[in-house]
């Protein structure tokens, strides 16, 4: 091979490479379509002390142990409007299970409930990506969906109670998207916690009841993948 036939070979490797590395450059500042999932869980548990009396028995200290785990996934569409902003709309199906147990002061259960929810709803997405390279981009955004859980509580006595909850949740998340490919990008995100109104089903009531719950018992941890479908 000659010095020629080197260089036109050189020259086809480097083509070949650069259209995928400009593919990867402020691919969050295109207006690409995104087809995504995310994977969100959070896991919060609690024990406290509560004074119990009942007349004439004199007052009792039960210990109250309460568990609750939640997952759910969020498949969706989106759309990258430049400047490293996006909007999308996703779906809501996951799972929660709750755990509550109480013990007298002779360490007996005298109140035990498993509840188990099916979770399934929508939303939208909307987020701001800052590119810091072709392939890291950190991002801040903000979720707001709409579902129901749906499920049955288990007694200790051997009794079921259905239970049917309206939610409306909005959270905020920070995170970092990673291009692992040209069109096909992981990420990584964490909620602090969320403002929500719930609504039981089977209640009379009309409104939902609002609260603000950030920390412990609020926040989430979720991953990623994000594909980029069209770009034009």
């Amino acid at each position: 091979m000659n010095k020629i036939h080197l260089m036109v070979f050189l020259s086809a490797i480097f083509i070949s490479q650069l259209v995928p590395i400009q593919e990867l450059v402020a691919q969050t500042d295109s207006k690409d379509i995104i087809i995504r999932s995310g994977y969100s869980f959070s896991k919060y548990s609690d024990h406290f002390s509560t004074v119990f009396q009942a007349t004439p028995n004199p007052e009792e200290t039960h210990q109250s142990t309460f568990k609750k785990s939640s997952y759910y996934f969020t498949p969706g569409v989106g759309k990258f409007l430049g400047k490293g902003y996006y909007l999308g709309a996703q779906m809501v199906i996951g799972q929660s299970k709750i755990n509550h147990t109480i013990l007298n002061e002779n360490n007996e259960t005298i109140l035990h409930a498993d509840t188990d929810l099916d979770r399934i709803g929508g939303g939208v997405l909307f987020r701001k990506y800052f590119t810091l390279s072709g392939k890291l981009s950190p991002f801040a955004g903000l979720s707001t969906n709409f579902y129901r859980e749906k499920g049955s509580t288990l007694g200790y006595s051997g009794q079921s109670v259905a239970r049917k909850t309206n939610y409306i949740a909005s959270e905020i998340h920070v995170g970092v998207n990673y291009m692992i490919l040209p069109r096909l990008s992981i990420e990584a995100y964490y909620s602090p916690g969320k403002f929500y109104g719930e609504k039981n089903a089977y209640a009379d009531e009309d409104g939902y009841d609002y609260e603000v719950d950030f920390g412990k018992r609020g926040q989430e941890f979720s991953f990623g993948i994000n594909y980029h479908l069209v770009k034009y």
